[in-house]
């Protein structure tokens, strides 16, 4: 069963562009879209999904806020941040609310390298949160405008 994709973001038309990029180049399959941090919640307790891709600056309740949560409930979730916003304040911040990745908008094969590189393979678990500095820092990535990583 290929991973299934919970888009969260305010915005339709990026989340329209999320899931035509995720469509049209991986056999993932999107399991859900949600526009806020509290819709995100539930749509995961309802969905499981294996990957959330996060806004960060949303209504009602932030990525960041909500990705706190969605690491407690579900902790086998691979976590993304897709945001204008990457830097590496927010990277710590992200890494603190149990996220492996924050990537600039705009980096779409970027976001679709980093959750292909934390998908289990054959031989190779999926990456898990963890608060071991030492096991995240193996995969915490932010990408700036450029796709360059900002923090390792």
């Amino acid at each position: 069963m290929p991973p299934s994709v919970l888009v969260v973001d305010d915005n339709p038309a990026v989340r329209r562009a999320i899931r035509l990029l995720i469509e049209s180049n991986t056999d993932w399959r999107i399991c859900g879209e949600a526009e806020d941090g509290v819709k995100a919640i539930d749509q995961v307790k309802a969905l499981a999904p294996s990957i959330v891709i996060l806004d960060l600056a949303m209504p009602v309740m932030n990525g960041l806020a909500a990705a706190r949560q969605i690491s407690k409930i579900s902790p086998g979730s691979i976590l993304v941040m897709y945001t204008l916003f990457a830097n590496e304040q927010l990277a710590k911040e992200a890494k603190a609310a149990g996220i492996q990745a924050v990537v600039s908008k705009g980096n779409g094969e970027d976001l679709l390298a980093f959750i292909r590189r934390s998908l289990p393979t054959p031989g190779r678990p999926a990456v898990k949160h963890s608060t071991d500095s030492r096991l995240s820092r193996s995969y915490a990535l932010v990408l700036n405008s450029r796709g360059r990583s900002l923090v390792e």
